[in-house]
């Protein structure tokens, strides 16, 4: 029961970041964002996280954003199993993949090749360790809200303070929220704190 409650954690985290990613995510799943172990074992007789294998949707109708989840990839990430990978993309035709690990599994240099990927073939893949997605970082009573703005509400933002995003507090494209979120360097979040005085104070960091 432990392994499949964890499971189910990490499969309701990689749901919820679709959904506030802007991916098309059907009723049946969304209904399991509210199951406990055991309700979801009524209908299902264990949690296996492959379920959510496939590929998503935008719901933006102007966009053709398309990302591929495996949630499956077990072995040490090598040149191997990295040719794999890439290869099911162009099979897939899909250009942007997240890929959910056991732990340990992401060799240390393998951050560099994806960059490269990215810069000449504009591919993109992400990788997330299991114990990354075991917890919703998002839902934390600790993490304050965390918003991306769009390019125009950017703009509006830059053009009310008559200022330009350099000018904007940083904040790293390795912090746990903004690989939550997948923006990359440019997107401005919005992040919305409680305070005892005014109720809430909003601040905005620059992803660099």
């Amino acid at each position: 029961p432990e392994e499949q409650l964890k499971y189910l954690r990490m499969y309701k985290t990689i749901l919820r970041m679709l959904i506030d990613r802007g991916y098309e995510v059907d009723e049946e799943k969304r209904d399991i964002l509210d199951q406990t172990l055991d309700e979801y074992q009524t209908v299902y007789s264990s949690v296996n996280p492959s379920q959510l294998n496939g590929t998503f949707e935008s719901l933006d109708h102007d966009s053709s954003e398309r990302v591929q989840v495996r949630f499956d990839i077990n072995e040490k990430i090598n040149n191997k199993l990295w040719t794999s990978i890439i290869e099911r993309m162009n099979q897939d035709n899909v250009n942007h993949c997240i890929l959910i690990v056991r732990d340990g599994t992401v060799p240390k240099n393998i951050s560099r090749t994806v960059e490269l990927l990215r810069e000449k073939r504009g591919q993109r893949v992400e990788f997330f360790e299991q114990k990354e997605v075991i917890i919703n970082i998002t839902e934390h009573e600790l993490v304050p809200k965390h918003e991306p703005l769009t390019p125009d509400q950017k703009k509006a933002l830059l053009d009310r303070y008559h200022i330009n995003d350099s000018q904007l507090p940083k904040i790293l494209k390795t912090d746990p929220v903004v690989r939550y979120y997948g923006v990359g360097p440019g997107t401005v979040i919005k992040i919305t704190r409680k305070s005892e005085t005014a109720g809430r104070y909003i601040t905005y960091r620059l992803v660099c």
